[in-house]
């Protein structure tokens, strides 16, 4: 069993002061999201924090990453969610899914 086959689950529940605006504004900010305009006629991509992370997303709160990964978005989300942190190990298509992508030529 190497490093390859361990990843990191993160799994958090936001805090309930949070309005709906900022739920929304976070996950955003988290995950990043689809922006139209002329009334669909441009479409923006705007990126979040998990789209330069490798991360396999379970369900909205609940995510596998590598380990070296997991303390970034921790600090992201501490202020703002209750965190629960567990080491799982992965699948062949977890582990594909969280290599290191190859830079296109």
């Amino acid at each position: 069993m190497g490093k390859a086959d361990i990843g990191i689950l993160v799994a958090f529940r936001l805090k309930p002061h949070l309005r709906p605006r900022e739920r929304t504004g976070l996950f955003r900010r988290l995950y990043g999201y689809v922006d139209q305009s002329q009334f669909g006629r441009y479409r923006y991509e705007r990126e979040g924090v998990m789209s330069a992370i490798p991360h396999v997303r379970l369900i909205r709160g609940a995510m596998i990453l590598r380990e070296q990964d997991a303390p970034a978005v921790e600090e992201f989300l501490r202020p703002v969610a209750d965190i629960h942190r567990r080491r799982v190990f992965l699948t062949p298509e977890d582990q594909e899914q969280l290599a290191p992508k190859k830079p296109r030529m």
